[in-house]
C-alpha cells in the first residue's frame, strides 16, 4: 500500500514538473514572437528612413535643376533652392544618395544572423548546400513587406564577402531610389537595431 502510494506521489510530481515546463516553453515562445514582431517593426523603420533620404535628395537635385532652368519665374511663393536644401536636410555640394547611406550607417543597417538565411534558403530552394556558418541573400520580389523574406538584391549591386567570418554586405553605388537596402548577414545571434525615421 504505501509503495502505491509512494509511486502515486511521484507520478503527481512529474506531471506538475512536465506542467511547468510546458507553461515555460509557452511563455518563451510568446516572448520570441514578441521579439520578432519588433524587429520587424525595426527593420521597417530603417527601411522607410533609408527611402524617405533618397527621395529628399533627388528631390532636391531636382528642385535646383529647376530652378537654374527658370521653371519657376512666374511662382512666387517657390521657396530658393537653399531653403529648399534645408528643408530636406540636403547639402548641395552633396547631390549622391550613397554620400547619405553612409552618413546613415547603423540607423538604416539591417542585420540578419547566417542561420536565418540557411533557413530561408533551405525553404526556398530545398536543402542548403552551403558550408556551416556561410550567409545566403535570397532574392524575393516586392517591397511592402519589409522582412528577411522581402529582401530583393540586384545583380547590378556590389557585392563584398569578408573572408572566413561569413558576412554579407551588400551596396550600391546607383542613385535609385528603387535599390533595395543593403543587408549584413554574419553569425551573431543578435539583430542590430535602431529605429529612425526621416521625415521632410
Amino acid at each position: 500500500m504505501g509503495a502505491q502510494v509512494e509511486i502515486s506521489r511521484k507520478h503527481c510530481a512529474d506531471l506538475a514538473g512536465i506542467n511547468s515546463l510546458l507553461v515555460d516553453l509557452s511563455q518563451r515562445q510568446a516572448e520570441l514572437r514578441l521579439a520578432a514582431q519588433k524587429d520587424r517593426l525595426a527593420d521597417e523603420e530603417k527601411l522607410k528612413a533609408r527611402y524617405q533620404k533618397q527621395v529628399d535628395v533627388l528631390s532636391a537635385e531636382s528642385y535646383r535643376s529647376g530652378w537654374e532652368n527658370r521653371e519657376f519665374e512666374n511662382h512666387d511663393e517657390v521657396v530658393t533652392p537653399d531653403q529648399f536644401d534645408d528643408q530636406k536636410g540636403v547639402e548641395r555640394d552633396h547631390y549622391s544618395i550613397k554620400h547619405y547611406m553612409q552618413q546613415l550607417g547603423d540607423e538604416i543597417r539591417i542585420i540578419y544572423p547566417a542561420d536565418v538565411l540557411e533557413m530561408l534558403a533551405a525553404k526556398k530552394d530545398g536543402p542548403s548546400t552551403s558550408a556551416p556558418g556561410a550567409a545566403e541573400l535570397i532574392p524575393a520580389s516586392g517591397l511592402p513587406d519589409q522582412t528577411p523574406e522581402a529582401l530583393d538584391i540586384q545583380p547590378s549591386l556590389g557585392v563584398s564577402i569578408g573572408e572566413g567570418s561569413g558576412v554579407v554586405v551588400v551596396s550600391s553605388d546607383e542613385s535609385d531610389p528603387a535599390m533595395p537596402p543593403f543587408s549584413e548577414a554574419g553569425p551573431s545571434t543578435g539583430v542590430g537595431r535602431a529605429s529612425s525615421d526621416g521625415g521632410n
